[in-house]
Formats: structure tokens, sequence, C-alpha cells
């Protein structure tokens, strides 16, 4: 399998044009190797634009909140460090096209990268393709945007399953630890016989949020 091939398994977007993804790999430093190659930067704008309104959307459909904090908890998800820590998570470091003066610790390379290879997924496969992308690499970054401040993830939980199932999760004790005076217990969440999360807590309230908890989490990640 070759390096591009392993790479969009990772992506999780098989690329019916593989230059787009191999331009928006290539840094313009690259040029002092290979003159005649193109760079990432209009595919970086181009990403940076389907980032930010994937993520907009995604908030603004699931959180009723003003303008102003919406826009706020998009910045967190859509940020340099916040895309440089997807680029490495997807070990994008390694497949990186630079000049041999150049590098990429200290600078902005790889989370421009990112932006990039979205946007080189949204030319090849269309929104949706792009949409599938950023839920799948940035979830969990937008899975702790929408949860930031939530006091009750129960009845979030709840609310989502009542709106999209027309049913609510079960909550089921799996085990209990500790002395009787203080014990620790271990709740999953749980809709039509499968787990959609784990969380333990100091009593069966607490264990049951973290389970909400966690289960929202695993949920937005993979949406």
């Amino acid at each position: 399998m070759s390096d591009l091939a392993a790479l969009e398994d990772i992506l999780g977007h098989r690329f019916s044009k593989p230059d787009l993804l191999l331009t928006a790999l290539t840094h313009r430093s690259y040029r002092s190797v290979d003159a005649a190659c193109g760079d990432y930067e209009r595919l970086e704008f181009l990403g940076d634009a389907v980032l930010g309104m994937v993520v907009s959307q995604k908030l603004f459909r699931d959180l009723d909140l003003p303008a102003g904090d919406l826009t706020k908890r998009t910045s967190q998800v859509v940020s340099r460090s916040a895309c440089e820590g997807v680029a490495r998570r997807m070990g994008l470091d390694r497949h990186v096209r630079v000049g041999p003066a150049a590098t990429i610790e200290g600078t902005s390379i790889l989370s421009n990268v990112i932006e990039a290879v979205l946007g080189a997924v949204y030319l090849d496969g269309g929104l949706d393709a792009a949409t599938e992308f950023v839920y799948r690499h940035f979830g969990d970054l937008i899975a702790s945007a929408i949860l930031e401040g939530v006091e009750n993830p129960k009845a979030m939980m709840n609310e989502l399953f009542l709106k999209e199932r027309k049913a609510a999760p079960t909550y089921r004790v799996v085990e209990t630890s500790g002395p009787d005076h203080a014990p620790t217990y271990v709740v999953e969440a749980i809709f039509e016989d499968k787990v959609l999360g784990r969380g333990a807590g100091r009593n069966k309230r607490e264990a049951e949020a973290a389970a909400a908890r966690n289960a929202i989490e695993s949920l937005l990640a993979g949406r």
C-alpha cells in the first residue's frame, strides 16, 4: 500500500483525484525540490472556510446560545492549536512535503495542512464528505464545545434521544466498589441494549451523569 493510500485510510476518504491530496500536503518551500509542484495555500483558504461553516452549523443546531457564545466555542474548535493537535493525531507530520531548509516545528504548517486536506476533501467529495471528515477528526473537540458548562448531561441526553428517537436511554449499575461509607458506582447508559457510555461517581446520580456525558461525547464525536 502506498503512503497516500495508507493516509487515505486514516483520513476516511478515498480520493478520486489523488493529486488534490498531494497538493494539500505540499508546502511552498518544496519548490526547491520540485519547481513545478503546487502548494497547499489555496486549499488551506478553502478548508478554513469549510471547517468554520461545518462547526458553526453544528453548534448552531445543538446549542441555543447567543451569537457571541457560539463564536467563542467555534473558535476553540478551529483554533490553530486545535488544528495542529488534530493533524498530529492523524500523523500528518509524517506526510507533509517541505523543502530541506524548512521545518514544521514551531510553525503553523500543520494547522494549515489539516485545513488544506479538508479543502481537498471538499473539492473531491463535496460537502457531505467534508462534513463527515470534520465529525470524524474534530468530533471530540465539537463535543467538548457543546458540553462546556452543561450541568445536567443526563437531561441533555434525554432531550437528544426524545427528539431524534422518541425514547430516552436507561441506566444500570454495573459495578460497586469501595467501603460502605464511601462507595464508588460505575454506571452504563443504554439504549436498545447498546451501551452508549460509561461513568463513575460517588453515588448513582453522579455516576449516571458521568455516563450520560461520556455517551454524549461519543455520539457527537461519531456524527
